[in-house]
């Protein structure tokens, strides 16, 4: 429920024990919200991200995709590129002016699916500075 005190719960243990940190803790993806995927992903994954809309505003911010299975369905590139089009159409509708990014973007809208099971998630630039294991 706590994305944050998570995140500092990793970085204690992986500060109390070097084999957790070095062999173990690879990659943290923080998500905010989980979902089992129904049989149009693309839609359903659409509806997710525009979610954000109204608190991505007039952030800079960009798409990230990472899926693990639906390897001959889904192309993450081509998904991060409709989940970005399909914000940045949401927040113009708010009235706002969108700002899309790849070079240190506010935002990173973190999206990870994996077999049938998909979550997002909001990652700021300082959770990426203050923890060396969210990467994406």
């Amino acid at each position: 429920d706590d994305v944050e005190a998570t995140l500092v719960a990793i970085a204690a243990r992986a500060e109390a024990d070097p084999v957790f940190a070095a062999e173990i803790l690879a990659r943290v993806v923080p998500v905010v919200r989980t979902f089992a995927l129904g049989a149009d992903v693309e839609t359903q994954l659409v509806a997710e991200a525009t979610a954000f809309a109204a608190t991505v505003g007039e952030q800079r911010f960009h798409v990230r995709v990472e899926r693990r299975g639906h390897k001959r369905e889904l192309q993450s590139d081509q998904l991060e590129r409709r989940l970005g089009g399909a914000l940045f159409d949401a927040i113009t509708a708010k009235g706002l002016t969108p700002r899309v990014t790849f070079a240190d973007p506010d935002l990173i809208v973190a999206v990870e699916l994996i077999g049938d099971y998909g979550g997002i998630g909001l990652v700021p630039r300082a959770w990426r500075a203050a923890y060396r294991f969210v990467r994406l």
